[in-house]
This record gives structure tokens, sequence and C-alpha cells, in this order.
């Protein structure tokens, strides 16, 4: 293959994640059977959950 035929692939997956959210927090889980949630404590849990859905 010469330089001009070069190119490059990628693989895209889609990633399904669960998010709860809490009042002082938010769970994520990625969707699996071996998977652990996520917890992240001391924030707004509305928040960062929609900031994370955009």
């Amino acid at each position: 293959m010469s330089v001009e035929e070069a190119g490059f692939r990628f693989l895209l997956v889609s990633v399904k994640i669960l998010i709860n959210w809490f009042l002082r927090g938010i769970q994520i889980q990625k969707d699996g059977v071996r998977s652990k949630p996520q917890i992240f404590r001391g924030l707004d849990g509305w928040y960062a959950s929609n900031i994370i859905t955009i």
C-alpha cells in the first residue's frame, strides 16, 4: 500500500448505560452482566445527570 492509499479504520460501538440520580450523587452502570456500578457522591444528582445526557 502506498502512502496515497493509506487510510484508517475505527470501531464504533454503542454503549448502553443506566443513570440513577439521588439527592447527593449519581450511580452509573454499563449494561452487561459483569459491570459494577460507579457511585459519585457529593454533587447535585439532577444537574450531573442532565449534563451527561446532553
